[in-house]
């Protein structure tokens, strides 16, 4: 009994795989077609920027875009792709149907737009090309968009155009039917009517031809466009300004112009040479008068530690020779007058900040403090200028051009 049971189990469950196998593969040809859908709405984005530049609100505009579009946006962070054939194979292992490549340089905004159509094996190429001015990261965002939308439309009426051209409608004839009269009367004589012919079968519809097959050939996918290298960060810069602090060595507020020349040896580091001066002052006082004049020459050594598209701040060493001249003349007795010069050596440090105005247009703005040793002791009539050290309190802001 135990053995007949299992084989009616047995029976029961091959009989129940039979009947659902049916379903089974419905599910899963469903699940092959959503997957299938999935990668007809997903596009590949991959954007890249020159070193100076950021190119994360390009990225985010373009993700905002798409997903508003209703398209799954994949990335590929950290590759260059700056030929269209590796986006395409880029795109085809990711599954998606479109791809958008976007370099960002100081110019302008490049983009390169492949679109395929997943039901055949066309796809388009679109080059888009944005200059900075105004609100770029919108403007192209909103161009990549209609240029996908069009090449999308264009896919779709080549796929019609084709489908249209390979149908064709078979024709025929209708069938004669031997149309039957009324029955005569029988009093009336009749006349044997002649016995029609057999009609003949309508002859059998040959098979259409089919139309050869209009194979929708892609263009050819357009040569990389020469596209301009990202400058690189400027060599020299010359900027022309005024200088202004405080001397504690007696001077008090000074102020004089200033002239700068610097040579960026990385984009990094950057070597300058400042010369300021003369600083030009006239103390007085009973005993006499003094007028001192003195120049400042600084060797610098500029580390860059902040930049972005406008603004770059800086962090400066300096060191050189200075040099003072006084000459003065008693007040009592005014054939009596006294000069003296004076060379000394300084060492500083300071922060700086460059404004990038228009073009190769700068504005420079920089903090020193300065310290002079060792300070001569200077007697000019029967006024003196004393003191181990001194220092100098400094600040400069000049305008200038950087090539």
């Amino acid at each position: 009994m135990r053995h007949v049971a299992q084989a009616l189990v047995r029976a029961i469950r091959s009989h129940y795989l039979r009947a659902f196998a049916p379903s089974l593969a419905c599910l899963l040809a469903c699940a092959l077609f959503v997957t299938n859908v999935y990668a007809d709405s997903s596009v590949l984005l991959v954007v890249k920027g020159a070193p100076d530049l950021d190119a994360a609100p390009y990225e985010l505009r373009l993700r905002s875009e798409f997903a508003a579009e209703g398209l799954e946006v994949v990335t590929a962070s950290g590759r260059s792709q700056r030929n269209i054939l590796d986006l395409e194979g880029l795109a085809r292992r990711t599954g998606a149907v479109a791809a958008l490549s976007v370099y960002v340089d100081a110019q302008e905004v490049q983009g390169r737009l492949w679109v395929s159509d997943p039901n055949s094996s066309a796809d388009l190429v679109r080059t888009l090309r944005v200059v900075h001015e105004g609100d770029s990261v919108s403007v192209f965002a909103l161009r990549a968009v209609e240029a996908l939308r069009g090449a999308r439309l264009e896919l779709e009426h080549q796929r019609r155009a084709s489908a249209t051209g390979t149908n064709s409608g078979e024709t025929g004839g209708p069938v004669p039917t031997a149309g039957v009269g009324p029955t005569p009367s029988p009093s009336v004589a009749q006349t044997p009517s002649p016995v029609p012919a057999p009609s003949r079968p309508p002859p059998k519809p040959e098979p259409p031809t089919p139309s050869p097959r209009v194979q929708v050939k892609a263009p050819p996918l357009a040569k990389p466009a020469r596209t301009t290298a990202a400058p690189g960060p400027t060599r020299w810069k010359v900027l022309l300004g005024a200088a202004g602090g405080l001397d504690e060595n007696g001077l008090g507020w000074i102020g004089a112009p200033y002239l700068d020349l610097g040579y960026r040896v990385s984009e990094r580091l950057a070597l300058a040479t400042s010369l300021s001066g003369p600083f030009i002052r006239r103390l007085s006082n009973e005993a006499g008068v003094v007028q001192v004049d003195q120049e400042l020459l600084e060797l610098q050594a500029r580390l860059r530690l902040m930049n972005t598209r406008r603004l770059a701040l800086e962090g400066l060493l300096s060191t050189g020779p200075s040099r003072i001249s006084v000459a003065g003349s008693e007040t009592t007795t005014p054939s009596t007058a006294a000069s003296a010069h004076a060379i000394g050596w300084l060492f500083g440090a300071g922060i700086g900040a460059e404004f990038a105005l228009t073009g190769h247009w700068v504005l420079g703005l920089d903090f020193e403090w300065l310290r002079r040793v060792p300070s001569p002791v200077i007697f000019a009539g029967s006024a003196s200028l004393t003191g181990e050290t001194d220092s100098l309190i400094l600040g400069k802001l000049g305008i200038g051009v950087a090539f």
